[in-house]
């Protein structure tokens, strides 16, 4: 049976894009009929989705529709059940969308787009991790990613900025609904829902790491296995 993921976000001529379709390449080659579909954000409605099996959240913010994309984000954290991933940008919005809606941070915004606020839950990393650089990161016991990687510690690559900003980290490191990896230096970089079957938000972007791994990178295989 033909599985189907919307690739939400706005396509552009950018390697961490070319990347993710790489991912489905390998799927196809692999005997998994996975399609993808990019669904832009410029005219987003939830009932986009319907006809779908997964929901990726790829990098590439500010989006041309950040509000449609914070609506999509609130819908599969609280009413859905299908697979849901979201990398780079992708996380960072998932966390806007907890504080405002979660944790009653109702002006939560990011340090890009509006720097004056004086609720910027996500704020320009101190050294930057532009460039596809790697981090090592401890994933937590009893964790899908823990299960994912078979070990405790992994390097992940990054090609961002941005990240949460450490005043807010406590939200989510109290809270019984995630589960946390972090650097050595505990700054969160991946989370994933303790109520969904799957529902994974990294800093990080999988679809990177092809350089590390001669096989698909472990997170997005069980993401299609999820479908």
């Amino acid at each position: 049976m033909v599985k189907k993921v919307a690739l939400i976000g706005d396509r552009k001529e950018k390697i961490n894009h070319a990347n993710i379709e790489k991912c489905f390449a390998w799927a196809q080659k692999n005997q998994l009929d996975i399609r993808y579909e990019w669904l832009s954000t410029n005219k987003l409605c939830l009932n986009h989705i319907e006809s779908f099996d997964g929901v990726w959240l790829t990098p590439g913010g500010p989006y041309q529709n950040d509000e449609a994309v914070l609506a999509l984000i609130s819908h599969m954290r609280q009413r859905e059940t299908r697979p849901f991933l979201a990398n780079c940008s992708g996380f960072q919005y998932s966390l806007m969308e907890y504080l405002r809606n979660a944790c009653g941070v109702q002006d939560a915004t990011t340090e890009e787009l509006d720097p004056l606020s004086p609720h910027c839950v996500i704020s320009k990393l101190s050294c930057s991790l532009s460039g596809n650089l790697a981090q090592a990161l401890h994933l937590p016991e009893d964790s899908i990613l823990k299960s994912i990687y078979g070990t405790s510690d992994i390097k992940a690559r990054y090609n961002c900025n941005f990240s949460l900003n450490p005043l807010y980290q406590s939200y989510f490191k109290a809270s019984a609904d995630w589960k946390v990896a972090a650097t050595h230096c505990d700054e969160i970089r991946a989370l994933e829902l303790t109520n969904k079957r799957f529902y994974l938000i990294t800093l990080f972007q999988p679809a990177m790491d092809w350089a590390d791994y001669d096989d698909l990178n472990p997170i997005v295989a069980s993401f299609f296995h999820a479908l």
